[in-house]
């Protein structure tokens, strides 16, 4: 299982960032939100869409918002290009999350699930969760409690309405953490 850290401190590809980060806690969220803002890269990262067309998911300038709510199986990423457009909500499945000397961490379950910013829902490293049971990094119970989480989300994308209220929530943290020096 992966472990990641919110401020990128493990990550392979970013090498210089500021990182923000609040406690929230309102109606229908708990948990940490942060903002990761990226400034320089090892190497960029671009994806292929199922139309062929490509995006950039992480350059110099490029912001990541992240959210870790409490007591929840997911973790979410909103990625912003150097525009301040989102491209992407990048949805960890995961088995834990919490804080490691005051920054939050997630345990990563390896299934994904992204949406897009035209609402396209793309499911990300089956083969990768697959292999995690087979190799004996995870266990059945975990297996099962990633399929069923992200099976969930699927669903919940699926209703406008959550997504119209996820991108309402994005920006308005974003804007938050943005403001904040």
């Amino acid at each position: 299982m992966k472990r990641k850290l919110a401020n990128a401190e493990n990550h392979k590809s970013i090498t210089e960032n500021v990182y923000k980060n609040i406690y929230v806690n309102e109606k229908g969220f708990e948990g940490n939100i942060s903002l990761l803002n990226i400034k320089k890269v090892k190497n960029e990262w671009h994806v292929k869409r199922r139309n062929g067309e490509e995006e950039c998911i992480l350059a110099p300038k490029y912001k990541w918002l992240e959210m870790f709510p409490y007591n929840k199986n997911y973790a979410i990423t909103a990625i912003f290009n150097e525009n301040e457009k989102v491209i992407e909500w990048y949805i960890d499945i995961i088995k834990d999350s919490g804080l490691e000397n005051n920054i939050p961490y997630i345990d990563d379950l390896y299934l994904d699930i992204v949406i897009t910013h035209k609402n396209e829902i793309y499911v990300l490293d089956e083969d990768e969760l697959k292999q995690a049971l087979e190799e004996g990094d995870i266990n059945e119970d975990e297996y099962n409690l990633a399929i069923k989480t992200g099976n969930q989300i699927i669903e919940n994308l699926k209703n406008s309405e959550n997504v119209e209220q996820l991108k309402r929530f994005t920006d308005k943290y974003y804007n938050i953490l943005k403001g904040e020096k």
